[in-house]
């Protein structure tokens, strides 16, 4: 579950939203944060993550982009 988004981050970027549950990023399944977290770091520097998050009873895709160098 999303706990916080930094305003002007990659996840607000994104239009991710306090509540939202990542479900997968890149096509994987992730269970819990600490999933997330590593996926996540796996995403090179100005490259794009697929997320998938589930919200208000549906889920969509989300693109987060990893800052340049």
């Amino acid at each position: 579950v999303v706990e916080q988004v930094k305003p002007g981050s990659p996840a607000d970027d994104a239009g991710l939203r306090q509540g939202d549950v990542i479900t997968q990023v890149n096509r994987k399944d992730v269970q819990d944060a600490a999933q997330v977290k590593d996926a996540l770091s796996s995403v090179g520097k100005g490259q794009d993550a697929l997320v998938l998050i589930w919200s208000n009873g549906g889920s969509t895709f989300r693109v987060l982009h990893a800052p340049g160098a």
